[in-house]
């Protein structure tokens, strides 16, 4: 299996609404399992409202399902109610993974 792409996101919470966001992206866990291409899915806190996620995926074409999928698209819809600005998602290459 060759790991070589993810997607690098930094979600930074509303004042007070850092636990409820936590608690939101707990559940996006079952989400990014049932993905087939999404190799492996990370959910960090930061800080208090600062949020980091991390998929790695086996090519483009897989990055591009979970781009178009249901994290992405319940982040946004969230957004207006948990977040402080637009979430920093960027893609990544992967250099090595284990």
């Amino acid at each position: 299996m060759t790991v070589d792409r993810g997607q690098w996101t930094l979600l930074e919470a509303q004042p007070g609404k850092g636990d409820v966001l936590a608690e939101f992206l707990r559940e996006c866990h079952g989400l990014a399992a049932s993905e087939t291409g999404t190799v492996a899915w990370l959910a960090l806190r930061l800080s208090e409202t600062t949020f980091g996620l991390l998929a790695t995926f086996q090519g483009e074409p897989a990055r591009r399902v979970h781009l178009a999928g249901a994290i992405p698209a319940g982040i946004a819809h969230a957004a207006g109610e948990l977040l402080a600005g637009e979430p920093d998602s960027r893609p990544v290459d992967i250099l090595g993974a284990t």
